[in-house]
């Protein structure tokens, strides 16, 4: 029942210039938007019945609280599924001026894609190896950096690709799953599990990852980076639409085959988002040995 009690709802303009209305929790509760419904799931959803010329109404949620270590596991019956223009998230952001805190990015895609990215945004200096014990691809760059001084003004992070069926509408049709990352001295590593190869002790208070398969997605930290550049990290649930990511041409029409500009689809199709939703069963943090 107090779930959302550890939140803060962002309401300001979204940092990736979606076409999205962050809403208040009041708002958000009379709009039907979150529920905790007595001792079933989480829900976190979008308006998915009013047009939406202005941007379409959606929750940004924030932690109160930030972890600079720890091993951060989400047991998710369902995440928001295939739809053009969508872009959810589960992330985690460290302190200060933007990407020197550190950005990891969990679970993440956009529009009808099935596969889910990782990817971390640091300051100068933090490069990852090619080969990684990982069961991973990575995509793009191992170049972490993404400030100003990176070559070409920014780059994208350094992103891991993950296999199909573990983003959006494909990962719910296998009955949901967990997702799980840690921030060690010694990198960061995060895992994506189906309901069926879930590891037997994912619901205990007594952990060990040892027994848990080679990680989806691995970054170490030594001397190409250092695990300073990531502070204290807050946790970040959010939806949005369109945007620097989900709503680029090549994305939205070439790559995902998306009809029309992406905000006139989106402003005008709210019933296609009727599966754009978390369902979280739970959320724990743990530290220690």
């Amino acid at each position: 029942q107090n779930f959302f009690d550890n939140w803060n709802f962002f309401t300001g303009n979204d940092p990736t210039n979606g076409h999205v209305k962050f809403v208040s929790q009041s708002e958000a509760k009379s709009a039907g938007l979150i529920s905790t419904n007595g001792n079933s799931n989480i829900y976190m959803g979008v308006d998915h019945t009013n047009n939406a010329p202005n941007g379409r109404k959606a929750v940004r949620l924030q932690s109160k609280q930030a972890w600079k270590r720890g091993l951060f596991v989400l047991i998710l019956p369902h995440m928001p599924g295939a739809a053009c223009g969508s872009w959810p998230a589960f992330w985690s952001n460290g302190p200060g001026t933007w990407p020197y805190g550190g950005e990891i990015d969990v679970l993440e895609g956009v529009n009808k894609l099935g596969t889910n990215q990782y990817t971390l945004h640091t300051g100068p200096n933090c490069q990852m190896p090619a080969t990684r014990n990982m069961t991973g691809k990575w995509v793009q760059s191992n170049n972490c950096d993404n400030s100003k001084s990176a070559s070409g003004g920014g780059g994208a992070g350094c992103a891991v690709g993950d296999k199909d069926g573990t983003f959006g509408s494909a990962f719910n049709k296998r009955g949901g799953g967990a997702i799980a990352y840690d921030i060690r001295d010694s990198g960061i590593r995060a895992w994506t599990f189906t309901k069926d190869n879930m590891p037997s002790d994912i619901r205990s208070d007594s952990i060990n990852t040892i027994h848990w398969p080679k990680p989806n997605a691995y970054f170490p930290f030594g001397g190409s980076c250092s695990a300073d550049h990531f502070g204290a990290q807050t946790l970040i649930f959010d939806i949005t639409f369109c945007g620097d990511w989900a709503g680029s041409s090549w994305v939205y029409n070439t790559q995902a085959q998306c009809p029309g500009s992406c905000k006139d689809y989106v402003s005008n199709n709210p019933g296609a988002f009727s599966n754009t939703y978390w369902s979280i069963e739970s959320l724990k943090v743990y530290q220690g040995n």
